[in-house]
């Protein structure tokens, strides 16, 4: 019983496909490519906590400014007090 003609050429593709990949891994621009995610990587990261620290950073300003508004207007109502002549010792 011969081998089918077809399944030799499948075989051939199969292990040219190997030799191929085998080279591709070996290329400098793989190397290149490995390290520049790597870089993308560590950046995204280092984005990422600086987004957080933004964010946490505007939450705590926006909590400032609401105190302020809070101690302004509290003190507009203790200035008009004095002022109008409601408070006596």
């Amino acid at each position: 019983m011969s081998a089918d003609p077809r399944l030799l050429d499948v075989a051939a593709v199969d292990a040219a496909i190997d030799a191929i990949e085998r080279r591709l891994v070996d290329l400098p621009e793989a190397k290149a490519l490995a390290e520049a995610e790597v870089a993308y990587d560590e950046t995204a990261a280092v984005c990422s906590d600086l987004t957080d620290k933004r964010d946490r950073a505007e939450r705590d300003a926006k909590r400032f400014e609401d105190e302020a508004a809070t101690f302004e207007a509290k003190l507009g109502s203790v200035a008009k007090k004095l002022h109008d002549g409601s408070v006596s010792r």
